[in-house]
């Protein structure tokens, strides 16, 4: 929920601090979504990317038992004082106690993923939000 920042080319995984309605999926060391049960899985996530210290590139992927998932990369490109939201979504076939990250880094160290707290009668913006869903 809150706003993640990152040096320059440093990639890191995505750590979370709240989870909502979990069912066979569990948060292992704050960025380990690790499934219960073998099958194939709908993996989604949404970012709220923003510069606005200057202009930046972020990257988005996925990553499964700590390797990059082939193919699931995603990059804006961004002018200062812009925001874009991010959303890219994969089928994957997992094993009992896999686990998937997401993964970014950004290329300047301008770019941020920003959290927003809840104002008037509009929800907060969470900075990430990621949803697994076994389809088979």
């Amino acid at each position: 929920t809150g706003t993640l920042t990152a040096a320059a080319g440093v990639s890191g995984s995505i750590s979370y601090n709240a989870s909502g309605s979990v069912n066979g999926i569990s948060l292992v060391s704050g960025s380990q979504l690790t499934v219960s049960q073998a099958g194939v899985y709908n993996i989604q996530f949404s970012a709220h990317a923003e510069c606005n210290a200057g202009a930046d590139t972020i990257w988005m992927w996925f990553k499964k038992n700590g390797t990059n998932i082939s193919d699931s990369a995603s990059k804006v490109v961004m002018a200062n004082n812009t925001a874009q939201l991010m959303t890219v979504n994969i089928l994957d076939t997992a094993a009992t106690n896999d686990y998937y990250e997401l993964v970014w880094q950004n290329l300047n160290g301008d770019g941020e993923l920003l959290g927003e707290a809840a104002s008037g009668n509009i929800p907060a913006i969470p900075s990430v939000i990621t949803t697994i869903t076994q389809v088979k």
